[in-house]
């Protein structure tokens, strides 16, 4: 499985597409190749954290998050940023992204965000169990 950060020229998308950026939302939707596309992905969200998920159409499920309409974590830290997506062509395969993201620690979801492989495999090495880590980022993580 191959991930992808959202992120074009170095430059970190968020959903409003702040400073004059492309849309996030906009190149998800460009990247599709499939007739249905599944998406796992992750929002940096107000505190800190991290919040992973999957769907089948990335602009409604933006939009439940920024209103609230999905009742969960995402709904009690609305303020949040898309960092990361991949797009898959099947749900199973965006469910085990989401899966296998969810257990990685706060330093390793950071290095895929940033694309630095080396940092996500050195991270990878040497790790006998799944983070149980909330991931939730401190002053000075440097997430973008």
């Amino acid at each position: 499985m191959s991930f992808h950060r959202a992120k074009n020229e170095g430059q970190c998308f968020d959903k409003l597409g702040a400073n004059g950026e492309e849309d996030i939302l906009v190149r998800h939707l460009q990247r599709a190749s499939h007739p249905m596309t599944f998406w796992a992905y992750m929002l940096h969200c107000r505190g800190g954290y991290f919040y992973v998920g999957h769907t089948d159409n990335m602009e409604r499920r933006i939009a439940q998050h920024e209103t609230g309409t999905l009742a969960g974590f995402a709904s009690d830290h609305r303020l949040f940023k898309l960092v990361w997506s991949e797009a898959f062509p099947s749900r199973l395969q965006a469910l085990e992204a989401e899966r296998k993201l969810k257990g990685w620690s706060r330093a390793k979801k950071m290095a895929l965000i940033r694309g630095d492989w080396d940092d996500v495999s050195r991270l990878s090495k040497g790790k006998g169990s799944a983070s149980t880590s909330s991931a939730r980022t401190v002053p000075g993580d440097n997430v973008k």
